[in-house]
């Protein structure tokens, strides 16, 4: 009988070596059917699901998860990737080296999309509280006894780090140099 926990599968397809490992969770849950993370080239694993309980599941129930698995010309360089009609994968038909080019270009726009509204958000709260006749800006972490720190802006009309402290303690921060100041 085949121990299922260290079966491993390997094909090659042209350019491309596939492997196969049945997901940990399959282990872990009880009633969790059969699932498969399958590597391509080494990287970019994908999840292919099975309609098999992991009670019933054999070493063929495996192979014949790990052999649907197909794959495609990337849609980019033409080199192996993921049929994502075959195996649930966000690789979009893309192989795992224009994948990466694509998520990390994504990622850098979706970054300055976020440090684009966290500065119209900042410039808008100092000019509020300078409205308001503060003078500075404290960004600290409250570390109250039971844990659970937690960060807080607030503004005061004062960077005098006594005074500061003062604040911390009194919102319970068992920690009161935990902050930075920025004059508004």
């Amino acid at each position: 009988m085949t121990d299922l926990r260290r079966l491993k599968l390997t094909r090659i397809e042209g350019t491309a070596t596939l492997s196969c490992e049945i997901s940990p969770c399959c282990f872990m849950y009880p009633n969790y059917g059969l699932q498969i993370g399958v590597s391509l080239n080494g990287s970019r694993e994908a999840i292919k699901h099975g309609k098999v309980s992991m009670t019933s599941a054999t070493g063929a129930d495996v192979q014949a998860l790990f052999d649907s698995v197909k794959l495609i010309e990337c849609g980019e360089c033409k080199g192996p990737a993921f049929d994502p009609a075959t195996i649930s994968t966000n690789a979009r038909g893309l192989c795992p080296a224009c994948m990466e080019k694509v998520s990390s270009a994504e990622f850098e726009e979706e970054m300055k999309l976020i440090e684009e509204r966290e500065r119209v958000a900042t410039s808008r709260r100092h000019a509020h509280a300078r409205a308001r006749g503060f003078t500075h800006e404290v960004i600290a972490w409250l570390h109250p006894e039971s844990g659970d720190d937690e960060a807080v802006i607030f503004h005061t009309k004062t960077d005098a780090k006594d005074e500061i402290e003062k604040i911390l303690r009194k919102y319970g921060s068992v920690v009161t140099s935990d902050f930075t100041v920025t004059k508004l």
